[in-house]
């Protein structure tokens, strides 16, 4: 990750510089395998280990340097399996904008429902679970009813890339619940929400969605000290606007930070679909540069697959 810099802008600001420089204090007082842990090294060493042994081409160094540049730009998740695409934060953010880049140009207020929502994303993660899917389907106002494809869209990734918060928010809720009667008193519950986000390393929505959710709650003239259940908890801050945050960077939704995560980094705007396979912006080495046609990079052959998922998606819908 250490080339995340050349992807980054040239003339970063102090505030930020500041804040990457107490990030690398920060890396230099872990063990190592703690800073191996929290970059992922060991999951990609081991990813790019088992493909090679599985395509044992006849470059692989070549093959290695391809891996990683496609893990660097997050075109690696695409057609890849659950597991992997949920196997840290940074590929599950690229996920995110690989659907969003993929699905762009179809119909926004189209209907549609759970089942065909799930065979949507499938294009490109052939195992995504439905569960998810209608759990999101549920929060959005019901899971059997049909809702416009790009909030369940977005409601959907947003859950995925969040989902570590929302199991944290489970359990906090369920501490909270003494008596185990299903409610917890929203005041109670937002408060200790708020203390636990302050603790939280992994990726969380910006604190003030809590605000948000009590600003709803208090134009919808309801009782703030009343009780609320969990799933009701789960759909407000779903349906929270700082939830998309993310997605609305600089009014590009491809704008999410593929060389880290999106809280400590903010990368170009690139679009997806359309982005050259270049060395200078895939921070390929000097045997992927285009001066080698008759060799397609991984980047260039799953940037074809996001292609031609999104022709798939268009002639499905």
């Amino acid at each position: 990750f250490a080339m995340a810099s050349r992807s980054s802008s040239p003339e970063a600001s102090p505030a930020k510089q500041k804040s990457n420089l107490a990030a690398v204090r920060l890396d230099t007082e872990l063990s190592a395998q703690e800073y191996l842990d929290r970059h992922s090294i060991l999951l990609y060493l081991h990813d790019v280990v088992a493909l090679l042994l599985q395509a044992r081409t006849d470059r692989p160094i070549e093959f290695i340097a391809d891996y990683f540049s496609s893990v660097i730009t997050g075109t690696h998740v695409v057609l890849r399996n659950f597991d992997y695409i949920n196997a840290c934060e940074h590929n599950r953010w690229a996920f995110v904008t690989s659907c969003i880049g993929a699905f762009a140009e179809l119909p926004h207020d189209d209907l549609m429902d759970a089942l065909e929502l799930t065979q949507m994303i499938r294009l490109l993660c052939p195992d995504f679970p439905v569960q998810l899917v209608e759990h999101v389907f549920l929060l959005c106002g019901g899971e059997a009813d049909a809702h416009p494809f790009r909030k369940v869209l977005e409601a959907t990734l947003m859950w995925f890339y969040y989902n570590e918060f929302f199991e944290r928010i489970a359990e906090v809720f369920s501490t909270c619940d003494t008596r185990s009667t299903g409610f917890v008193n929203r005041n109670v519950l937002l408060l200790t929400l708020r203390q636990m986000c302050r603790r939280l390393t992994f990726a969380i929505p910006p604190p003030y969605i809590f605000d948000d959710v009590l600003d709803n709650a208090d134009d919808e003239q309801s009782d703030l000290h009343a009780d609320i259940r969990l799933l009701e908890m789960q759909s407000a801050l779903l349906q929270s606007p700082a939830m998309y945050e993310k997605l609305a960077c600089n009014g590009d939704p491809l704008c999410g930070s593929l060389l880290a995560s999106p809280s400590r980094a903010r990368p170009r705007p690139a679009d997806a679909l359309n982005r050259a396979d270049d060395g200078r912006e895939t921070g390929a080495t000097p045997a992927e540069m285009p001066s080698k046609p008759a060799r397609k990079s991984a980047s260039a052959v799953r940037q074809q697959s996001i292609k031609r998922v999104a022709a798939a998606a268009t002639t499905k819908r």
